[in-house]
């Protein structure tokens, strides 16, 4: 097999992973289970069925950089990413320069993810400047956990190999921070979510601040950041705010998902958010307000044509 040949490998075993998931259905990328993203695409999938919409089936990736990218390979029709990395897909910037993605619009930013990056709370790790020569969990290649590490290391001066990064999933990196494997875990996911929550009742952990110098680097540098805080008592044994920083994460859908349809799934989002802040806590802010407030990319037709409806002015993706 050539070269050019060799390119299009993994595309095409992707292709035959889901459609030998079998159903026809909508097929919807998350990331991996204990993460806010796999909880909220099954408790939307539940609610969805429960209204007679279009069957949903939820596919477990390695994140926001990974359903970005099957989006654009028409493999989705749905999924979750951070707001930066949606942001940077569509104008072929930052970490796309000059492979512009493409096909795939906003239906709602869903809530606000909280960089968690946790450690043993007997490390002498205070902040994240600390995990030079340390070994350290970025996530899953292509999620978005490794994009925020990435961006927080490259701001604390941590480039190249002064850190030993190794790619995890939130359960490999839980188990590897319990055994002493590595010595800290990055996870951006949603406030009291089940990996750090789960972790800390099983170890004594800490969470590293992101503030001062390094927050103001981070925010020069990534504009879609935000300033956020974990309160005290999220966590077992936290005792105290942390300070940190926060990135939204944004429903999706490809452009050729019909307008009737998705209007019909952003009218069910808001229609069952009460029963769904109950199976996911990290969406307790989930409005149609919060939801358009900070997207810089166009809307979907039909959730553009729902929130017209609602009396907000936005412009929907051209077709």
């Amino acid at each position: 097999m050539n070269r050019k040949k060799w390119r299009f490998l993994p595309l095409l075993l992707a292709a035959l992973l889901l459609a030998g998931c079998g159903g026809g259905g909508t097929r919807m990328g998350t990331a991996g289970q204990g993460g806010v993203y796999y909880a909220f695409g099954n408790a939307f999938a539940k609610v969805v069925k429960a209204a007679n919409g279009p069957a949903i089936e939820v596919r477990e990736t390695a994140g926001s950089a990974a359903n970005l990218r099957l989006l654009d390979g028409d493999y989705l029709q749905l999924a979750i990413a951070q707001n930066d990395l949606l942001a940077e897909a569509l104008t072929g910037t930052g970490a796309y320069s000059g492979k512009a993605l493409k096909g795939f619009s906003a239906i709602a930013q869903l809530y606000t993810e909280a960089f968690h990056i946790v450690v043993r709370a007997d490390s002498d790790i205070e902040v994240p400047a600390d995990l030079l020569g340390h070994t350290v969990s970025v996530g899953e290649k292509e999620s978005g956990t490794e994009r925020s590490a990435e961006s927080v290391l490259a701001a604390a001066g941590l480039a190249g190999d002064t850190v030993v990064r190794k790619n995890m999933n939130y359960t490999e990196a839980a188990a590897a921070l319990k055994n002493k494997e590595i010595d800290a875990m990055f996870c951006t996911a949603g406030i009291g979510n089940d990996v750090v929550a789960g972790l800390a009742k099983e170890l004594p952990v800490r969470i590293l601040p992101v503030e001062g110098r390094l927050r103001t680097n981070l925010l020069s540098a990534h504009p879609a950041l935000d300033k956020i805080v974990i309160p005290a008592g999220t966590y077992e044994g936290q005792d105290e705010d942390v300070m940190t920083m926060g990135i939204g994460s944004i429903l999706v859908a490809s452009d050729k998902l019909d307008a009737k349809t998705v209007k019909n799934l952003t009218g069910l989002l808001f229609a069952n958010a009460e029963a769904l802040k109950k199976e996911v806590p990290s969406l307790s802010e989930l409005t149609p307000a919060n939801a358009v407030d900070g997207i810089v990319v166009p809307f979907h037709k039909g959730a553009a044509e729902y929130y017209t409806e609602l009396g907000f002015a936005l412009r929907g993706k051209e077709e």
